[in-house]
């Protein structure tokens, strides 16, 4: 098990949840991936980690940041001009 931990930032192009307009996403995250070797089984009362499991012996670091900027992308994200709308 490999605890994998840093900030994911710059910008993405996305679509706005709301009007569908394209815009560029700001991101400045941090991140904590822990990427285990084979099948991960978790011990009860454990707390529940972000785990990716890899078998091939390696870690594949682009896999792990897709994975982080898909889970980033898969929130609800606005345009300037509806996060404005956004308590209405």
């Amino acid at each position: 098990m490999v605890k994998c931990t840093g900030v994911m930032e710059g910008n993405l192009p996305h679509l706005c949840d709301r009007c569908a307009e394209s815009f560029k996403l700001m991101v400045n995250e941090g991140i904590e991936v822990f990427a285990s070797d084979g099948l991960y089984e978790d011990q009860e009362g454990e707390e529940l980690l972000n785990v990716i499991e890899f078998f091939d012996g390696s870690i594949d670091v682009d896999t792990i940041l897709q994975s982080e900027i898909e889970a980033f992308k898969s929130d609800y994200h606005y345009c300037g001009q509806c996060e404005q709308l956004k308590g209405e």
